[in-house]
């Protein structure tokens, strides 16, 4: 799918919080990062969501996207701790706090959301692996489909070779 949104990476730094050490995933595993205990919920729900996807992964990406400020907008436009750009978020955006709200600044919708997203981005990728349409890591394939869209990442065959595509990928490191 050509001309999906770019979610930017951003690095705000951390707002405080519990230290968590993540389990592992089946990507690998993530060293720990300050989760609001408030969120610590909602990231351990999100890792619940397939097989692809760990809790662990979902914490180191929010780390980076938005080192957990729940206010965070990117000079792209992105929105809230999964930094999703508004048309991405008219996708995938769901209520998951039962306020009737589908909200990219609500850590628990957009947590979940990032799950279901991150979840679909991981099927995609396995599809494609699997018809040799893509080659490479299955995770930093879906990792850059997350930040650089699943357009540019078919384009490519692979990983595209753009710089923040490339470190997004070094930074998540799970």
């Amino acid at each position: 799918i050509v001309g999906l949104p770019l979610i930017l990476m951003m690095g705000l730094g951390g707002s405080g919080g519990l230290q968590v050490e993540a389990p592992t995933s089946s990507y690998g595993s993530f060293n720990g990062a300050d989760i609001i205990p408030e969120y610590l919920p909602f990231v351990e729900d999100a890792g619940t969501r397939c097989t692809q996807v760990s809790s662990a992964l979902i914490a180191a990406q929010i780390e980076a996207e938005s080192g957990w400020d729940p206010d965070a907008e990117s000079p792209a436009g992105a929105w809230g701790l999964a930094q999703f750009m508004p048309d991405t978020w008219t996708q995938w955006g769901k209520d998951y706090d039962g306020d009737e709200v589908a909200d990219a600044f609500n850590p628990a919708d957009a947590i979940g959301s990032q799950a279901d997203y991150m979840c679909y981005l991981a099927q995609w990728v396995e599809q494609q692996q699997g018809l040799g349409l893509l080659e490479g890591n299955a995770l930093d394939l879906t990792l850059a489909a997350y930040n650089a869209g699943l357009g540019n990442v078919s384009l490519a065959k692979g990983v595209p070779n753009w710089p923040e595509t490339q470190k997004y990928i070094r930074t998540i490191g799970v």
